[in-house]
């Protein structure tokens, strides 16, 4: 059933997928989906696949359908992508200047050809791999911060970011013909050069690896996508030389730590590095596959559970809760710590002894909640000129002024489930406990008083559904008792 569900593009963690790439077989039966995330990376142009016990090759798409480009810019430098939509810039984070737009299609659905198998020695020249970047728009409110206190004025903070806007952009193959037909793997010069297009029939074209024909000619394919997403920050590191070891290494350990931490499959937390301008700090994001959410990682900012996420990091590097070292015949790395097929292009910089004094710190660390003001302006000017808004822009202020985290959600169904019984205004959630809460005046508070009869409220309730009506007029008074009803 799982693997059913899966190929029709179900995703882990109770998910659906707000968008899928179907691949397309000569007969329909035979066609699946994947999440665009994996698709962009598996079934690209050209890509050879095994399937239905035969080999395959990404061979077109589609003719039907609209396509929808965008325009993005990249920065030479730091390698950070931006959407030039809606206005261009110039400059990018880091102060480099960026380079020229150039043009990507949104990933459409994609036609496989049955090929003749080959010998071994043959498909290692035709595979295919792909010049492929992440980036993230990291500048939206965080919804919520903590704050890792280490030695020598080191630092950690972690960010959750609800619905974080991801995109993974398909520059073109690595390997590619020459004008003489010989291959070679593209020059770096070129790397990040569109290598697209379908022609008239629906058949994908390859950029050749000496081609300097315009880049108008060619586009790039991407993929994005709204995933809940945990931004960490950290520094200073070690200036030792060895910065990208110690990043790479640090985003493997941490990305396996919160899988098993979080019991999540493979592949159901990704990351990437963030490029920094900052040469004494990294960034890493982590983020759930799901697009949407499975709401896994904001576990993470539960009391104390980052602490559960270091120890299981240490465990995988094959390090006690003092230091020690439980496997000294692992001199860096090995496939039973941090090496697998998917990260054998970093296998060269995973070192694990570079980030055992970072875990051990994380283990052991004062940990600080910090709550970001653009989260409430932003919550507060969505509700604004809504019914019963005047209440429910004054609850979030005495919220905030209280020292409460932000809302989880705000507007809900309950139960999300099944068919919903009433809509709620507002979660709060301290990592110690939820509680669902309507605001008196608000359209919702009104329908749960007039129109859900009292056997549906407590049956809400008996399915555990912690709910608190608040009452502005009593302000204080409500204060209090929503302290006492989610510490009890």
């Amino acid at each position: 059933m799982d693997n059913w569900l899966a190929a029709k593009g179900f995703l882990p963690g109770y998910a659906f997928a707000s968008d899928v790439i179907m691949v397309q077989f000569p007969d329909p039966e035979d066609d699946f989906a994947r999440d665009p995330a994996v698709a962009i990376r598996e079934f690209g142009p050209k890509a050879i696949c095994y399937a239905h016990k035969n080999r395959w090759e990404v061979a077109g798409a589609p003719l039907a359908g609209k396509r929808d480009y965008r325009s993005f810019t990249r920065c030479p430098a730091c390698g950070l992508t931006y959407c030039t939509e809606g206005g261009s810039r110039v400059k990018c984070e880091c102060g480099a200047k960026l380079g020229l737009e150039f043009t990507a299609m949104r990933m459409p659905n994609v036609r496989v050809a049955k090929q003749t198998r080959i010998a071994r020695w043959e498909e290692l020249r035709e595979s295919r791999a792909f010049v492929i970047e992440d980036s993230a728009e990291v500048d939206q409110p965080v919804i919520r911060s903590l704050v890792l206190k280490g030695p020598d004025n080191t630092e950690a903070t972690l960010s959750f970011y609800k619905e974080c806007q991801i995109t993974t952009i398909n520059f073109r193959s690595e390997f590619a013909e020459k004008q003489d037909r010989s291959k070679q793997e593209v020059p770096a010069d070129l790397r990040h050069k569109p290598g697209y297009r379908l022609n008239d029939s629906g058949e994908w074209e390859l950029r050749k690896s000496d081609e300097h024909t315009s880049d108008d000619d060619w586009y790039a394919l991407y993929v994005t996508g709204s995933h809940d997403a945990l931004l960490l920050e950290i520094g200073p590191v070690p200036d030792d030389g060895k910065r990208k070891e110690y990043q790479v290494t640090l985003r493997h350990a941490l990305n396996l730590a919160l899988s098993l931490a979080l019991r999540q499959g493979p592949g159901e937390i990704r990351s990437f590095d963030i490029p920094c301008s900052e040469p004494s700090k990294v960034k890493i994001l982590f983020y759930e596959a799901t697009s949407g959410s499975a709401g896994a990682l904001t576990r993470v900012m539960e009391d104390g559970y980052f602490r559960l996420v270091a120890e299981q990091a240490l465990e995988a590097l094959h390090y006690g809760r003092n230091g020690e070292d439980l496997m000294p015949q692992c001199a860096k790395a090995c496939y039973q710590c941090l090496l697998d097929f998917q990260n054998q292009r970093e296998h060269k910089y995973i070192d694990r002894t570079l980030v055992r004094d970072t875990l051990l710190w994380m283990l052991t660390a004062e940990i600080q909640t910090r709550n970001d003001e653009n989260a409430w302006q932003q919550l507060i000017s969505e509700i604004s000129g809504r019914p019963g808004s005047e209440n429910e822009k004054t609850f979030l202020e005495l919220l905030r002024e209280n020292g409460f985290p932000p809302p989880a959600k705000h507007h809900y169904p309950i139960p999300e489930e099944t068919s919903p019984i009433a809509e709620i205004d507002y979660m709060i959630d301290t990592g110690k406990s939820r509680v669902h809460v309507l605001v008196d005046g608000s359209v919702h508070h009104d329908k749960w008083i007039h129109q859900i009869d009292e056997n549906k409220r407590q049956g809400l309730r008996d399915a555990g559904y912690r709910i608190f009506e608040f009452d502005v007029s009593k302000a204080a008074e409500s204060i209090k008792k929503l302290k006492e009803f989610l510490a009890g």
